[in-house]
């Protein structure tokens, strides 16, 4: 989050929305995303912008969600098929 590590302007590329999604989309309508930076989902809530990534490897699953603007998020590891639950009470208890 403090842009460490690389260039500049690649964390600019990589931030940038790259693919807008389209308001009817499942995952606009579902997930606030509304576009893809480069691997990274770009969501908008309550006046935000969050940054986030997952993954599922069955009985794995893994997240993140970032705010750049206040600096702050969440990673998370889980040993069962319960990530989008457990994403959810993440999201209910750190994001306002």
């Amino acid at each position: 989050m403090n842009e460490n590590g690389l260039y500049s302007s690649s964390f600019t590329e990589m931030f940038a929305e790259q693919v807008v999604l389209p308001k009817d989309h499942r995952f606009y309508l579902n997930e606030n995303t509304k576009a893809w930076g480069l691997g990274i989902a770009i969501e908008e809530q309550n006046g935000n912008q969050y940054f986030k990534h997952g993954g599922n490897n069955g009985g794995f699953m893994s997240g993140f969600l970032i705010n750049k603007n206040s600096k702050n998020g969440y990673v998370y590891f889980i040993n069962c098929d319960k990530g989008k639950e457990f994403d959810k009470a993440l999201r209910k208890l750190l994001v306002k």
